[in-house]
């Protein structure tokens, strides 16, 4: 375990780093919490953060605290106590990697907030948000997804998802165009994201529960984002 403790004014930082580093950390922390959780207009929750030297002590760690997660190099969870926990493998001089702190921030500020977040949506997000606020186009992901010929199909497959452990790698790569779409250039924004996590009421299919979400159903959301690709396509050739 780490031997270092940083209290924040939200986030408890453990990590073996020194103090100025520790400060820092917690420092950004904190403040991206806060701008994540009012953007979603949700309270900032008080994650404590664990980072680990050695990936073998991570996956030590995980397996007794939340072994579906033990393969990981990073993860949040809600401990039994209703802790949110983070655990990340540090990646020089005992500190984690910042894109990798800010996706499991973004998960701590949905788990806190949102019961059964949507798997896609849940994923997607923390993968925009890698990289801060606001997110920034994530060029070749959209490239990737604009060369699939059943982008269409895919996304109905991905938003039909309710288990994180079902979604593949490219179900990801889908989520985080998709996600990146709804905020920036959907016409949705950061209010249809928040209403998308909201909890499912009794007996509501994934595809019910993105058109509660969203005013519109997983087709036409579909459609509007492969032709949103074709459109943005088009653009890179003609310059």
């Amino acid at each position: 375990m780490p031997s270092t403790r940083f209290d924040g004014e939200l986030v408890t930082l453990n990590a073996d780093v020194p103090p100025a580093d520790g400060r820092r950390l917690t420092e950004f922390a904190d403040s991206f919490l806060v701008e994540v959780s009012r953007k979603l207009d949700a309270e900032p929750p008080a994650p404590s953060v664990y980072v680990f030297g050695r990936r073998r002590d991570l996956r030590r760690f995980l397996r007794r605290e939340s072994p579906a997660f033990a393969k990981r190099t990073g993860a949040c969870f809600v401990s039994e106590d209703g802790d949110v926990i983070i655990a990340l493998r540090a990646s020089r001089n005992g500190q984690p990697a910042l894109d990798s702190l800010r996706h499991e921030l973004t998960h701590a500020v949905v788990a806190a907030n949102f019961a059964r977040p949507m798997p896609w949506l849940d994923e997607g997000l923390a993968q925009c948000l890698e990289e801060g606020m606001p997110p920034g186009e994530p060029a070749e992901v959209l490239d990737e997804l604009a060369a699939m010929d059943d982008i269409e199909d895919r996304i109905l497959r991905v938003v039909s998802i309710t288990e994180h452990a079902d979604l593949t790698a490219t179900d990801y790569r889908v989520a985080w165009g998709l996600t990146w779409f709804l905020i920036q250039d959907g016409g949705y924004g950061w209010q249809a994201i928040r209403r998308c996590l909201e909890p499912p009421e009794f007996g509501e299919t994934p595809a019910q529960r993105l058109a509660r979400g969203l005013g519109l159903g997983p087709e036409p959301i579909a459609r509007s984002f492969k032709i949103f690709l074709e459109r943005r396509n088009e653009r890179s050739l003609g310059d």
